[in-house]
């Protein structure tokens, strides 16, 4: 059996499937399965996959369309590593990660390996802006660390952000084989909400024994006109009502035909504070005992979160409960919703999203500003670390920073030529 494996749920996406894989397959560590799991694409996704020709990669296909969790659930099935990272058909492996994750894992018996992620925006997304990716300081340069589990337990059932960094996640993270044996004990469902990378991070936070954090990232997290976030957030305010042919409605429908989930999906409660406490909610389910969910705090959480934005806020104050947790959320929206409502909007997420890149340095991809892929992004991160075990002392990562700063400078005077 290999020591990893990489799953890669996919769905009528060959165009960024191909760059994807590409960043898996230029991975020079061979103890590695890649697992594409196609959910009945008609896209050409089988003959490209098949046309890599690579022996690492295996690859399974629906029979017929399912559910986004359903997917995962039999992709997951289908892995046989000691661990399991899994990431989107948009994202990407920077060349050296599963090298320094066989060391991180061999170092001591942890349930999981959690790292920081890097954003790709592919090109398309925004009309204004090219394909790159973005670098923050904080997400390259910090030593490893043992993660404190008693302490993040506490923030979560007391709604308190916690950094993904610190946190065990399958989606853009190293989960053992053990942790997931531990909670199909409990179910022979892994995954137990429609948006299943959400549900499986809180679980195995709960769940979890002993967890690594490292100080540099190891993945790419793409943003595609086709990604379900993208879509959810950028543009569920047009979709809400016809579950039409972006993403997000193409995600909204197929949800409905999946009845798994202990307390359903809400398309019209748009809101990661939501979805967490209802994976909460729903882990309390399954696992059969009482959490000390801090109920009063997560319910204040999601309220703000909505009123936050005035589109979610006026998607979700004409929403139709389905659970006793969207009767208490939509209880909440009283006149102080009506308020924010009023206020000006802060306009399209993507554009929110890409001001605040410009508070925080980036640089692009490529000199092109319409052939950048995620695994050219790769590439270029590949030049500013190397993920050796260097990365835990402070002169080689003061020299990285130099690095990154030059890489930066050349690149606006290359931008400004």
């Amino acid at each position: 059996m290999p020591r990893f494996s990489i799953i890669v749920p996919t769905r009528e996406r060959a165009q960024t499937l191909g760059p994807c894989l590409k960043t898996c397959l230029d991975e020079p560590y061979s103890d590695v399965e890649f697992v594409v799991h196609d959910n009945a694409s008609t896209d050409g996704t089988k003959a490209l996959v098949e046309g890599l020709n690579d022996p690492r990669i295996r690859y399974f296909r629906t029979p017929e369309r399912v559910s986004m969790r359903l997917n995962f659930e039999a992709a997951v099935r289908q892995a046989r590593g000691d661990y399991l990272i899994m990431f989107g058909d948009d994202d990407g492996l920077i060349p050296g990660a599963l090298e320094r994750l066989d060391r991180a894992t061999r170092a001591g018996d942890y349930d999981f390996i959690a790292w920081p992620t890097v954003d790709y925006l592919w090109p398309g997304v925004d009309p204004q802006r090219p394909g790159h990716v973005r670098l923050r300081r904080r997400n390259m340069f910090r030593p490893a660390m043992e993660v404190d589990l008693d302490a993040r337990r506490h923030d979560l059932f007391n709604a308190v952000p916690i950094s993904y960094r610190e946190t065990p996640k399958i989606y853009h993270g190293c989960i053992s084989r053990g942790l997931i044996d531990r909670l199909l004990q409990y179910s022979d469902v892994l995954f137990q909400y429609d948006i299943p990378d959400v549900y499986a991070q809180i679980a195995f936070l709960v769940e979890a024994r002993r967890g690594l954090s490292l100080g540099h990232v190891l993945t790419i997290n793409g943003a595609s006109k086709n990604s379900n976030g993208t879509s959810a957030f950028g543009h569920a305010h047009k979709t809400i009502e016809r579950y039409d042919g972006t993403a997000y409605g193409v995600f909204m429908k197929e949800t409905r035909t999946d009845l798994a989930s202990p307390i359903p999906y809400n398309p019209a409660i748009i809101s990661i504070q939501y979805y967490t406490y209802v994976c909460l909610n729903i882990l309390e389910h399954v696992l059969k005992r009482g959490l000390p969910i801090n109920h009063d705090a997560w319910l204040k959480a999601v309220h703000e979160s909505l009123v936050a934005n005035p589109n979610f806020d006026s998607i979700a104050r004409s929403a139709q409960a389905l659970s006793a947790i969207d009767q208490k959320i939509l209880s909440t929206l009283t006149e102080q919703s009506t308020q924010h409502m009023s206020a000006p909007s802060s306009g399209d997420p993507l554009k929110a999203a890409s001001r605040k890149s410009r508070r925080s340095e980036h640089i692009l991809a490529t000199g092109s500003n319409t052939g950048d892929t995620v695994a050219e992004a790769a590439a270029v991160l590949k030049t500013i670390g190397d993920f050796s075990d260097r990365q835990e002392q402070l002169g080689w990562q003061a020299s990285q920073m130099l690095r990154w700063m030059r890489l930066i400078v050349a690149e606006r005077h290359r931008t400004i030529e």
